[in-house]
C-alpha cells in the first residue's frame, strides 16, 4: 500500500477519505495476496501478534480482515511505538537487581560459564559477536534497537523463570561489536562484583584454536564456496594451512 499516499490524504482531506483511499489501493488481487501471506504467517506463527509503527489503523484492518477469514490473531496496542517503551523501562527496571560479572582472560569459557548459569544472560549471544577483533560470526549484528529489544525479552523471560536475586553477565565492555550495552545496564556492570576465571594458558589456547579456528572455518568454508565458487575453494586451504 502507498502509505505516504494515504498519510498526505489524511492530513488534508481527514481519517474517512484516508480510510477509502487505503480500501481502494489494496483492493481485488492485491488485497488477496496479501491475505494469502498474512494467512500463511498466522498458522506457522500461532504464537504472533499483530503490530503496526503506532497500533493505529492498518493492524487493526488487517485484524478485521484475518477474523473474517476465520483467524483471530492478537494485536498490539500502541504498536511497536509502546513495545519499544516497555522494552526500554523493562530493561532500567530489571538492571537494578544486583549483578555478577564473570571476567578472565580470553579463552578462558566465560560465555560458556554463563550460559550454564539459570540466572546468566549471554550478551554476546544476543549481539550475535564475540566481542573481540574476530569476534563476528555468520550472523550479521541487528540493529541497536532490536538489539536492545531482544535483551529486555530475554531478561524478562529470565526473570519470570524463576525468583531471580541477581544476574550473571560477561565483564563485557561498552561495545559488542557494533552494538552497544543500554547505558543503564552498562552504569550497573561498572558497579558490580567480578569473578574472575583462571584457566591455564595451554587450556586457553586449545579453547581459542577450536572456538576461532576450527569452527569458525567449519562455518566459513560453505559460504566461501558458496559466494566465490572455484576461486574461493582454491582459496580455502592457504586459511585451513594458517588455521592449523
Amino acid at each position: 500500500m502507498n502509505a505516504p499516499a494515504v498519510g498526505t490524504c489524511y492530513k488534508q482531506q481527514g481519517s474517512d477519505a484516508a480510510l477509502a483511499l487505503g480500501h481502494k489501493l489494496v483492493a481485488g488481487e492485491i488485497r488477496q495476496q496479501r491475505m494469502d501471506a498474512w494467512r500463511a504467517a498466522c498458522l506457522q506463527n500461532p504464537q504472533g501478534i499483530l503490530c503496526c509503527a503506532r497500533g493505529g489503523q492498518r493492524s487493526h484492518i488487517v485484524q478485521r480482515w484475518l477474523h473474517e477469514a476465520g483467524i483471530d490473531y492478537p494485536l498490539v496496542d500502541g504498536g511497536y511505538k509502546a513495545l519499544r517503551q516497555t522494552a526500554i523501562q523493562a530493561t532500567i527496571e530489571l538492571s537494578q537487581k544486583p549483578i555478577v560479572l564473570i571476567g578472565g582472560c580470553t579463552g578462558s569459557g566465560k560465555t560458556l560459564l554463563v550460559q550454564q548459569q539459570p540466572n546468566g544472560v549471554d550478551l554476546e549471544g544476543l549481539a550475535r559477536h564475540r566481542g573481540s577483533a574476530f569476534g563476528r560470526t555468520l550472523q550479521p549484528q541487528l540493529s541497536q534497537a532490536s538489539f536492545e529489544n531482544l535483551l529486555a525479552a530475554e531478561m524478562l523471560k529470565t526473570d519470570a523463570r524463576q525468583d531471580l536475586h541477581l544476574w550473571v553477565l560477561e565483564d563485557e565492555s561498552r561495545m559488542i561489536g557494533s552494538n552497544h550495552l543500554p547505558e543503564c545496564l552498562r552504569e550497573r556492570m561498572t558497579q558490580a562484583a567480578i569473578a574472575v576465571v583462571e584457566d591455564p594458558f595451554e587450556i586457553r589456547l586449545e579453547r581459542l584454536n577450536e572456538e576461532y579456528f576450527l569452527r569458525m572455518h567449519h562455518d566459513f568454508t560453505p559460504c566461501v564456496r558458496r559466494r566465490t565458487g572455484l576461486a574461493g575453494v582454491l582459496r580455502v586451504p592457504a586459511s585451513r594451512t594458517f588455521g592449523d
